[in-house]
C-alpha cells in the first residue's frame, strides 16, 4: 500500500473512530513565529487552534481538516486568540486547499490524527474505504 493510500485509509479510519471531531469556521493567516516557538514559512501546512483549546502538548500535533470533498493535513504550531471553540486558523496554503482565499471564512470539520483509537488489526484498517488524497474521507459505519 503506497503512502497516499495508507494516509487516506488512516484518515478514513480516524474520522470514523474518533470521538473528538470539531466543527467550526476556518480562517487563514500568514504564519511566522508562534506560541509553540516554531517558525513556519508561508507555504507550510500549519494551523492555530483556539486559545481556550490550546496547551503546549498540542504543538506539533497533526490534524485533518476538511470541507465538502476537499481536505488537508496540517500541523498545529500556534494558538488563535480570536477563534471560537471548534474553529481553526489555517495557514494561507492550507486554506487554499479547501477554498478560495477571498472567502476568508469557511465551515470545516477537523480532528487530531493522533487522538483516534488505533485499529486493532490491519484487517480493521483496510476495511475503511480510503479516499483519494486531498478529498474528504467517506464515513464508514462502525459495524463494518
Amino acid at each position: 500500500m503506497d503512502t497516499v493510500t495508507l494516509g487516506a485509509a488512516v484518515m478514513s479510519a480516524a474520522m470514523t473512530l474518533t470521538s473528538a471531531v470539531y466543527e467550526g469556521d476556518a480562517t487563514w493567516y500568514v504564519p511566522g513565529g508562534s506560541a509553540c516557538g516554531i517558525t513556519s514559512e508561508p507555504t507550510d501546512l500549519v494551523a492555530a487552534i483556539p486559545a481556550p483549546m490550546f496547551a503546549r502538548h498540542h504543538c506539533g500535533k497533526q490534524a485533518a481538516v476538511w470541507r465538502g470533498d476537499r481536505s488537508v493535513i496540517v500541523t498545529v504550531t500556534d494558538r488563535c486568540a480570536g477563534c471560537r471553540h471548534g474553529s481553526i486558523d489555517l495557514s494561507r496554503e492550507a486554506f487554499a486547499r479547501l477554498g478560495l482565499l477571498g472567502e476568508g471564512r469557511i465551515k470545516v470539520t477537523w480532528f487530531y490524527l493522533d487522538e483516534s483509537p488505533a485499529p486493532r488489526s490491519t484487517d480493521e484498517l483496510t476495511s475503511f474505504a480510503p479516499a483519494p488524497f486531498g478529498t474528504a474521507p467517506s464515513r464508514v459505519p462502525a459495524s463494518v
